[in-house]
């Protein structure tokens, strides 16, 4: 007596997903390692637009081989925030009180010089993502210059950075190849 016929296609189904070695919707291999929440110190008397004092929190995102954990350089990650503005980091200076673009970093207790163009101009709706390329170890870093914060019933509510690799398409960014840290005021 021979045994029953099975049906091939789970089992193939179930070899084809395992050979694939990467999600369906990953077809770069590739995967990004953000950080875990930022908390930083943060007080009443900080938080008004355009006072000259501001939180410059460092920022590292880390691209990686999804398979062998080896650091992808020259890969362009996308980073945006409604409450903060990103800032390169090779374009924040050391600063000094008598400059006019120099904000007290409250985060570090120094003064620090940012760009004309990178200086906050308070929270914005508008959200301009910034591109930056990965270095040779796979990290992208950008500072996120938080000038003032939302305050909620609960106190002061964290402000959002999300990332995301430039060519995912929007439909694998919506699958959880983006992703979002936050930057809590304590």
């Amino acid at each position: 007596m021979t045994a029953p016929a099975r049906p091939l296609a789970p089992l193939l189904v179930a070899l084809s997903a395992a050979a694939g070695g990467c999600a369906p919707s990953d077809p770069a291999g590739v995967r990004l390692l953000v950080p875990a929440d930022v908390e930083f110190s943060w007080k009443t008397a900080y938080n008004d637009e355009g006072d000259g004092l501001a939180a410059i929190l460092p920022v590292d995102v880390m691209v990686y081989e999804g398979v062998s954990g080896v650091p992808v350089g020259g890969s362009w990650v996308e980073l945006w925030s409604e409450g903060a503005t990103l800032v390169p980091t090779d374009r924040v200076e050391p600063g000094d009180m008598w400059c006019a673009r120099c904000l007290w970093d409250a985060y570090r207790d120094e003064f620090v010089e940012l760009p004309d163009d990178g200086a906050p101009a308070g929270r914005t709706t508008e959200v301009a993502p910034l591109l930056v390329e990965t270095d040779a170890a796979g990290l992208a870093r950008v500072y996120a210059v938080v000038d003032a914060v939302g305050v909620g019933a609960e106190g002061f509510e964290p402000v959002r950075v999300h990332v995301a690799l430039e060519e995912q398409p929007v439909a694998a960014r919506a699958e959880g190849f983006e992703h979002t840290l936050l930057l809590v005021p304590r």
